[in-house]
C-alpha cells in the first residue's frame, strides 16, 4: 500500500464513538445480517461520530475473494419499490412519467422506505435504524453555511437541486397525500440524499436495477479501487471480491467514481483534498454576453477556445469584425481580448466573501470533514481556476507586447 493511500485511509478515520457491542442499533443490525445469510466473515465495523462508520479487515486478505455476499432478498430493489402500493398510485397517476428512468427507480426505492419504516416489523427496521440522521455534511440541509459559498456557482447547484427535490415531493403529494401527511419535504429530502448517496447500479436478471445494498453501502470512497462489485445471477445475490492483497486490520475502500469536488460534496457530503484527478474534474462556469463557458485549471477546456472567439468579437473595431475571431486577428485586437479575460476574471474573483489568502487560512482553521472546511475547499478550487486564467492571459499580453 502506498504512503498516499494510508493517509488517506487516515483521514477517513475518526475517534472512535464507541464500541459495537454498546451501540444497541448496529449490534441489531449485525445480527440481521446473519440471520439473513449476509457472508461478511472478514469483515467488522469501526463506529465514529456522527453516526459515522468504516470496514475493517479481520484478517488478511488474498487478492480475487469474495468478501461479501448479500443475498437478493436482503436488497431493496427499484422491482421491489415498484410493487408497494404508493409506487403503483404514482406509475397510474402519470404524474412521473416524463421523468428520466434513474429518477423513477430511485423514487420507487424511496416509496418503499417511506411507506414502510415506521413499522417496528418491517423485514428492514434494522438497517433503517442504523441509516444517518445527521445531515449536516450535505448542502441540501445547510442554512447559515450557505453565506460562506457568496460568489462560488455552488450556491446555484445546491439551489437548483433544492428545487428539483422540492417539486417532486410536491409532485408526489398531489398523487399521495398520505405520504404529506406523514413525511415532510425535510423527511423526503432526507430519504432522497440517503437512497441517491447510497444506492447501486446492478444488472439483475436482465434489468438494470437501482438497489439499496445494506453493508456494502457503508465503504468509504478511494481511488482505485480495492473493490469490485457486481449481482451474480447464478448466486441470486450481491457479490464483492478483493481486487488487490489487503492486510488485516486496514479500512476496505470502495471507488464511487471519477468526480469533481462539486458532486462528491453535492450527492455525498464530503470534499477530496489533494487529488489531483478530483482537481481535474473541476469545471468552472463562466458567463459572458448571456452564455456559459466550462473552464478547467489547466486553460484544457474546449469552451476557452469559444470564450476567447466571444472575446475577440467583443474588443474587435469595425475593421477587424471582418476577420474570422476563431484565431488571432491581430496583436492589438488578441492583447485587448486577453485584457478583457484578466478584467472578467478579477471581477468574479472579487465577488467572493472573501479573498484567496484569507480562505486559504480559513481552510486550514476547521477539521477535515466539516462543513466549513469542505466550503473553502470548494471556493478555493474555483479561485484557483480564476486566477490561472489572470495569469495566462496576464503572460500573453506581456509576451505580444514584447513584440
Amino acid at each position: 500500500m502506498s504512503n498516499n493511500k494510508k493517509l488517506v485511509k487516515k483521514l477517513f478515520e475518526k475517534e472512535t464513538k464507541t464500541d459495537l457491542n454498546s451501540d444497541k442499533n448496529m449490534k441489531r443490525f449485525v445480527e440481521w445480517l446473519k440471520k439473513n445469510n449476509v457472508q461478511s466473515d472478514d469483515l467488522y465495523f469501526k463506529l465514529y461520530n456522527n453516526e459515522e462508520r468504516g470496514v475493517y479487515t479481520r484478517n488478511n486478505i488474498s487478492k480475487n475473494k469474495t468478501i461479501m455476499f448479500i443475498p437478493l432478498e436482503s436488497l431493496i430493489t427499484d422491482i421491489l419499490g415498484k410493487e408497494v402500493e404508493w409506487s403503483k398510485k404514482l406509475d397510474q397517476s402519470g404524474a412521473f412519467s416524463h421523468k428520466g428512468e434513474l429518477l423513477k427507480k430511485i423514487t420507487y426505492v424511496m416509496l418503499y422506505i417511506l411507506s414502510t419504516i415506521d413499522d417496528p416489523n418491517e423485514k428492514f427496521k434494522p438497517y433503517y435504524d442504523i441509516l444517518p440522521t445527521v445531515m449536516d455534511n450535505f448542502p441540501l440541509f445547510w442554512e447559515e453555511e450557505l453565506d460562506l459559498l457568496q460568489g462560488s456557482e455552488f450556491l446555484d447547484m445546491i439551489s437548483s437541486r433544492k428545487k428539483s427535490i422540492s417539486e417532486d415531493y410536491n409532485t408526489i403529494c398531489k398523487v399521495l397525500p398520505e405520504l404529506e401527511e406523514r413525511f415532510s419535504e425535510d423527511d423526503f429530502m432526507w430519504c432522497r440524499t440517503i437512497v441517491g448517496s447510497r444506492n447501486f447500479g446492478l444488472n439483475i436478471q436482465g434489468h438494470d436495477a437501482t438497489a439499496m445494498v445494506p453493508l456494502a453501502d457503508m465503504l468509504n470512497h478511494f481511488r482505485p479501487a480495492e473493490t469490485k462489485w457486481f449481482f451474480d445471477n447464478t448466486k441470486n445475490g450481491y457479490v464483492m471480491n478483493s481486487l488487490e492483497n489487503l492486510s488485516a486490520e486496514t479500512q476496505v475502500m470502495d471507488s464511487y467514481g471519477a468526480k469533481s469536488n462539486y458532486k462528491f460534496l453535492l450527492h455525498y457530503g464530503f470534499c477530496m483534498e489533494n487529488c489531483d484527478e478530483t482537481d481535474n474534474q473541476m469545471k468552472l462556469s463562466f458567463k459572458f454576453n448571456g452564455r456559459e463557458y466550462l473552464l478547467d485549471k489547466e486553460g484544457k477546456s474546449f469552451d476557452l477556445d469559444q470564450l476567447c472567439k466571444e472575446l475577440r468579437i467583443a474588443v474587435s473595431n469595425e475593421e477587424e469584425l471582418q476577420h474570422n475571431p476563431t484565431s488571432k486577428i491581430n496583436d492589438r485586437n488578441e492583447m485587448a481580448m486577453f485584457a478583457l479575460l484578466s478584467f472578467e476574471c478579477r471581477k468574479k474573483l472579487n465577488n467572493y466573501k472573501y479573498s484567496y489568502k484569507k480562505n486559504e487560512n480559513m481552510f486550514k482553521s476547521y477539521d477535515r470533514f466539516t462543513p466549513e472546511r469542505n466550503i473553502f475547499n470548494i471556493i478555493l478550487s474555483e479561485q484557483k481556476i480564476l486566477k490561472y486564467y489572470i495569469d495566462y492571459a496576464n503572460n500573453h499580453i506581456l509576451e505580444l507586447s514584447k513584440q
